[in-house]
């Protein structure tokens, strides 16, 4: 497969100049968030810079070639179905852009004459009498991964060498359009993963994109600042550098939480090297995790010290359900053991005793 070189960048109009509707043409392709919008601007704005009134994009598979998915504009639902069942495999225009990796033009790949007898005419083009038909191939770097598809009837003359140039620098736009897309589709499933992790994670952990901009946070981070009487702006005091532009930082403060007593929470935040405004930070709490000791705590079994652990923590019968892998039904029993043996009636009760007791150990 030979790639069309750089020189037909230079001769998308009869005078060898990219001009400024192509450019305008090509802004607005750089301006969409999706795939889908990419191919609902291309279709809406192609028909202002070719005068070709049907237009049609293929996604091909990298590996196999085979098509995807498909839009197009102009052209019925029986064409785009019989030219996938009976005419991808008989056209010629296609078999010329799958072995060369340049344009083909139903009119330059075969006499007039002899495209208008063909199979893949007469089975499918006929239908729109499309006797001006051509498709480009769309690159992602050096792999094919589409094409686009272009049509007219015979009452347009012949496209002209300024007109196939246009055809190729629009789809040299798209595929880089294309290209940019896919990355920014990928890095937004690559952070909704990430965030996804971070909520299954059990560490606190806040996350700070701008200085503007809303924190992050996790399950863990939520549950610890909700403990606390100031609550989530409590955020705000632990992320506050101690100097400008400090790469990382540690910062502790005294906290009282809802259910009584005292603690600290400890943020220990780094920023990205690239936006010194963005910030990850972990929070660690000393009375997060009481250690339960003593005879009272000693009456329960390994998994109730579990679950009390969690609940003291703050967690609901539902998250401490996730967080052990058990059953809501399963965790209620357990609570209800808890709660007979530790001599409690409820969770407030429960954290109270828990707290008090490690300050009394400390």
């Amino acid at each position: 497969m030979h790639r069309a070189g750089p020189d037909t960048w230079k001769a998308a109009s009869p005078d060898g100049e990219v001009t400024g509707d192509l450019l305008d043409f090509a802004h607005s392709l750089t301006q969409t968030s999706s795939v889908v919008d990419l191919e609902h601007t291309y279709l809406r704005e192609v028909v202002r810079i070719l005068p070709m009134p049907m237009h049609g994009i293929y996604h091909l598979n990298p590996v196999t070639k085979a098509v995807e998915r498909y839009a197009a504009t102009n052209v019925s639902d029986v064409f785009l179905s019989r030219y996938e069942k009976i005419g991808r495999t008989e056209d010629p225009i296609i078999a010329h852009v799958m072995e060369r990796g340049t344009v083909g033009y139903s009119l330059a790949v075969m006499a007039p004459e002899r495209w208008l007898e063909s199979t893949v005419y007469r089975e499918v083009f006929s239908l729109h009498g499309m006797v001006h038909a051509a498709q480009a191939p769309i690159f992602s770097g050096e792999e094919m991964v589409g094409t686009l598809a272009f049509g007219s009837d015979e009452e347009r003359p012949a496209l002209s060498p300024g007109e196939l140039a246009r055809i190729d620098f629009v789809t040299r736009a798209f595929g880089l359009a294309l290209e940019t897309v896919q990355r920014a589709e990928q890095l937004a499933r690559r952070c909704e993963q990430v965030e996804a992790a971070l909520d299954l994670c059990s560490t606190p952990v806040a996350m700070i994109t701008t200085a503007t901009e809303m924190p992050q946070l996790n399950r863990a981070a939520q549950r610890l600042l909700d403990r606390t009487v100031d609550g989530r702006d409590l955020l705000y005091r632990l992320v506050a550098s101690p100097a400008p532009h400090e790469e990382s930082f540690s910062r502790e403060i005294s906290v009282r939480w809802q259910e009584g007593g005292e603690g600290t929470i400890r943020a220990h935040s780094r920023a990205s090297a690239a936006n010194p405004e963005a910030l990850i930070t972990v929070l660690e709490c000393d009375a997060d995790r009481p250690p339960l000791a003593g005879p009272r705590w000693a009456q329960l079994t390994p998994r109730e010290r579990e679950v009390a652990l969690l609940l003291v923590r703050g967690l609901s019968d539902q998250e401490v359900a996730q967080e052990l892998y058990l059953s809501p039904h399963t965790v209620k029993q357990y609570v209800k053991s808890i709660y007979r043996k530790v001599g409690v009636r409820s969770r407030v009760e429960l954290t109270r005793r828990a707290l008090a007791e490690h300050a009394d150990a400390d």
